[in-house]
């Protein structure tokens, strides 16, 4: 199917649907711009494969048909535009209506590209762009969610396809928040390269664009091609995540209520101030501590209630207490066959502790089976929970976190060389690593010191027993020197 729209008149009105459907399919499609007679014509093919409804597409050409008078005696423009007015209305007729499916709608924009583009080089600029979009289209597929359509210099991003997940909504956020950190990080090593190689334009002229992201959740119309490929129809939760994003500030996310109530529990979220949306919304904020995606066995949707064991919920509060009012440390070990309840008992502990002492901070790290073989895997899976970092992020999103981290001022010997320490302890996955016990352990203390704070906490290792050797090691000398 080839379909002809004539656009850019000069003064003309009414042609917004038109414009905003040439803007999602433009880069999804194969497309053709030339002018002609005062006129813009596109010649957009493969129709049928674009990321739009036809009902859409039908809508634009209706108003295209409203101002035909003003098209003049253009005969190929009016037979086109009769023609595929004719083909859809037919295809329409026999196409089923697109199902409703529950989806989290991330878009976002970058915000100081034209700036950029206007004082640089064009083919710099877009060789710099395309690296960048090829960056950011990574960081949405890591997520889980999949990248719709590019439309000039924003991206419509749709988690919830081809099937809804518990977590779709928080991965949508983390995956904003990721993008923000790797565009962050892009623009760094642009800049970066640029001095090493003597390019003075870039270094003057290369700001970084920054990112606007509005995220908003709701009902989607999908259909399917005969190729199996998922259509989108757009929709209310698409209007709404265009909203937020066109008045989230520059390098800001903006989230809808109905966003927030899904990671309320995962997020700091505040609302903006003033307020640019016509929408509720709220400013997503840095990530809460992670906690552990450990959840009570249930019967029927209902937790069956915790019997017994007071004893030992006793005598865990009475080692708290011990420790916090001796300002010293205590460890316990559970020790017990696999499915007795370890895991269940500390579940209805740990919120104990915000009666026994407010404020108490909770750490945890859990060993597989699978990392026994990684040197310091225990403490890596404690960095990575105290620096809210997954294994989603990507390298360049890691050495982001690690830079803003706020470590302690106390870090023993070389700051330098303690932050290289943590690099090599969650960049290096496999293989072995050069620092040493004494380094590992030093920030390992020094990190829960600055954790605990003037108040307490608690360190939870779980799966202890799958800890590898270095792990142990390294336990047994912070336990000596704390």
């Amino acid at each position: 199917m080839i379909l002809v729209l004539g656009l850019g008149l000069p003064g003309n009105v009414g042609f917004g649907a038109a414009t905003r459907l040439l803007h999602r399919i433009a880069d999804r499609t194969r497309c053709l711009g030339r002018f002609a007679s005062g006129h813009r014509y596109y010649i957009i093919t493969a129709v049928a494969q674009a990321s739009v409804s036809r009902q859409s597409i039908q809508e634009a050409i209706t108003e295209l048909e409203a101002q035909l008078p003003r098209l003049g005696q253009d005969e190929r423009l009016i037979r086109a535009i009769e023609a595929v007015g004719n083909v859809l209305s037919q295809a329409l007729a026999e196409d089923d209506p697109p199902d409703l499916q529950h989806v989290v709608a991330l878009i976002a924009d970058l915000s100081g590209y034209t700036t950029i583009a206007e004082r640089m080089d064009a083919e710099q600029v877009r060789e710099a762009m395309n690296a960048m979009w090829l960056e950011l289209d990574g960081v949405i597929a890591a997520w889980g969610g999949r990248v719709d359509q590019h439309a000039g210099d924003s991206l419509v991003a749709l988690f919830g396809l081809p099937w809804s997940r518990e977590l779709d909504t928080w991965r949508a956020v983390q995956a904003a928040q990721a993008l923000q950190l790797e565009l962050s990080s892009f623009n760094d090593r642009v800049r970066q390269q640029a001095g090493e190689s003597g390019h003075a334009q870039w270094l003057e002229h290369w700001t970084g664009p920054q990112m606007r992201i509005g995220l908003h959740e709701g009902p989607l119309g999908v259909t399917n091609d005969p190729y199996g490929k998922t259509l989108i129809a757009a929709g209310d939760t698409l209007h709404v995540a265009y909203d937020l994003e066109d008045a989230a500030p520059p390098g800001a996310i903006l989230a809808s209520s109905e966003v927030q109530q899904h990671v309320q529990d995962s997020f700091w979220l505040e609302h903006p101030k003033p307020r640019r949306s016509r929408q509720p919304s709220y400013l997503v904020g840095a990530p809460k501590p992670q906690e552990p995606p450990w959840k009570p066995g249930a019967v029927g949707d209902i937790v069956p209630r915790f019997i017994g064991r007071i004893e030992l919920i006793e005598e865990l509060e009475s080692a708290f207490l011990r420790a916090a009012d001796a300002r010293n440390l205590e460890i316990l070990t559970l020790i017990g066959e696999t499915g007795m309840g370890k895991t269940r008992l500390l579940h209805e502990f740990l919120p104990r502790l915000q009666i026994l002492a407010p404020g108490a901070r909770v750490l945890r790290a859990h060993i597989h089976e699978c990392m026994a073989s990684r040197p310091y895997a225990l403490f890596r899976d404690l960095l990575m929970r105290y620096l809210n970092i997954y294994p989603s992020h990507s390298l360049h999103a890691v050495q982001a976190i690690i830079a803003a981290s706020q470590l302690p001022e106390n870090l023993p010997g070389d700051r330098q060389a303690s932050m290289e320490t943590l690099e090599e302890l969650l960049l290096v996955q496999d293989g072995p690593v050069r620092a040493t016990l004494a380094e590992v352990t030093n920030l390992a203390r020094s990190l829960m010191v600055q954790a605990a704070g003037d108040g307490a906490l608690v360190v939870v290792f779980d799966d202890l027993h799958f800890a590898d050797d270095y792990s142990l090691a390294c336990l047994i000398i912070c336990y000596k020197l704390l």
